[in-house]
Order: structure tokens, then C-alpha cells, then sequence
């Protein structure tokens, strides 16, 4: 599926890149990456990541999946991958490889993510995040997510229950991320 939904190269802002400039492309999803995104999310996280290799090159596999990739010099930095359905898409996992962390690219990531549902018309932008994740509760707080409800024991390795947080797209575009501006 090496189908490209839209070749969108957005130059990040000062300061955020190394010696060169990072790009963000929107892909449809590639199974192809599978291993390379895998790689980042152990890297990422210090938990048992969300998937095994298996799993996310089933799911890269779905029509419905869109990938989001920060690259540099060809390198994958960060990646953010997607379900859409109908008016409403799941961010089904984010990561930045732990070199790369604290540089903004989540936060990157999360806008072009927002900008491209927007305008695709999707109004409401579902996620899960684990109870004890409080810096992802924050960075999902401050682009605008609410707490929904709960799912519990949803985690497993340590089995955990999951925070399920939404943010409407609907609302008025007033110059803030969560907004689409």
C-alpha cells in the first residue's frame, strides 16, 4: 500500500530543527514501515509499546488508516497513525523516538493532524491514554482533548485502565491548535 494520500512537506518552525529541517508527510497508511515505526515506539516508550510488529502491520494494512511521519534527512523522527470513520478518526498511537523528544514534534504532529481532519470533515477526534501517562494527559489537555470516560484494565503489561479523551472540531476557528486554524 504504498499509496500517497497527500505529499505534505511543512517546514517546522526555528529553533525545532537540528541541523537540518524536519518534514511532516501525510501518507496513506504503508505496511512497509511497519518495522521502522515499530522501532520508534520502543524507543518511545518506556512501557511495553502500544503494538507488537504484527499488529501494526496489520493495521497499516486498513484502507481506513492515514500516517502522519516527521523526517529528516529520510530518517523517521516521529510518527502519529490514524482511523477514520465517517465524521469522526481515533488517533490509535503517537511517538517520537527518544532522541528526538522535547522538540515539539508532538505537538506538530498533532496540529497538521488536526488541520488535515478539519478540513476533511471530520468533527470529532477520539484517543486513549493510560490512567498513569500524566505528561500525555497534559500534552492532550493543552490541544484542547476532554476526558470522555474510561475503559478499564484496556492496557495490558502492566494491565492498566485507559482514559478515553475526545476533542470536537466543530468549534469556532479562533487561532488556537485544537481549533484548525
Amino acid at each position: 500500500m504504498a499509496d500517497l494520500t497527500e505529499k505534505k512537506e511543512t517546514q517546522l518552525g526555528p529553533g525545532l530543527a537540528s541541523k537540518t529541517t524536519p518534514f511532516i508527510r501525510l501518507l496513506k497508511a504503508q505496511e512497509d514501515l511497519s518495522q521502522e515505526l515499530h522501532q520508534i515506539s520502543l524507543s518511545a516508550f518506556a512501557q511495553q509499546p502500544p503494538w507488537q510488529e504484527a499488529q501494526l502491520t496489520s493495521i497499516l494494512q486498513s484502507d481506513h488508516v492515514l500516517t502522519l511521519l516527521v523526517e529528516e534527512k529520510k530518517e523517521v523522527l516521529a510518527f502519529m497513525v490514524l482511523g477514520l470513520a465517517g465524521d469522526q478518526a481515533e488517533v490509535y498511537q503517537i511517538a517520537v523516538a527518544k532522541p528526538h523528544q522535547r522538540r515539539g514534534l508532538a505537538s506538530l504532529l498533532m496540529e497538521d493532524c488536526l488541520r488535515h481532519l478539519w478540513a476533511n470533515g471530520v468533527s470529532k477526534l477520539f484517543l486513549e491514554v493510560r490512567a498513569s501517562n500524566r505528561p500525555a494527559q497534559l500534552f492532550y489537555k493543552r490541544q484542547g482533548f476532554t476526558l470522555q470516560g474510561y475503559r478499564k484494565n484496556y492496557y495490558h503489561n502492566p494491565k492498566e485502565d485507559a482514559l478515553v479523551l475526545a476533542l470536537n472540531l466543530n468549534g469556532k476557528r479562533d487561532g488556537n491548535v485544537h481549533s484548525c486554524n
